[in-house]
């Protein structure tokens, strides 16, 4: 009877420990489960920002490009290049820097489309190529 009371007693014993082993495993996975759910909440959170301060950036930059008054932020003139018609244009395309740059300013590119300035074909036939006339 002691032989089968102390194999009784430790199975007892056996299953509080395998009990409490899975109450212990189940409160770390559940940790682990809330930590993953910070994790993940943190990252949206920085994606957001992210996301945000992209936005406002690209909108204060476009406030830059598209201004309509004659010298840049630094105070230098607009229109740096004159034809020999006496039209200023904005870039001189006969530098590659500045050929760069009328590629990129749509603006400009659309002002020398629909200007009625006629001193800009004059300049054309005398090999003379600036872009973003002056209206």
């Amino acid at each position: 009877m002691k032989k089968s009371s102390g194999i009784f007693l430790m199975r007892e014993i056996n299953k509080k420990m395998k009990f409490m082993v899975d109450k212990e495993l189940s409160v770390i996975k559940s940790k682990i489960s809330q930590r993953k759910e910070v994790n993940r909440m943190k990252l949206i959170k920085f994606f957001v920002i992210l996301l945000w301060l992209l936005i406002f950036a690209v909108s204060v930059k476009a406030g830059d490009l598209y201004s309509d008054e004659p010298y840049d932020k630094y105070g230098n003139p607009q229109y740096r290049y004159e034809g020999l018609s006496g039209t200023r244009y904005q870039y001189d395309l006969s530098d590659p820097c500045d050929r760069l740059e009328y590629q990129l300013d749509l603006d400009a590119q659309m002002r020398d489309r629909i200007n009625p300035n006629p001193g800009i074909q004059l300049d054309r036939e005398l090999d003379q190529y600036g872009g973003g006339a002056e209206w």
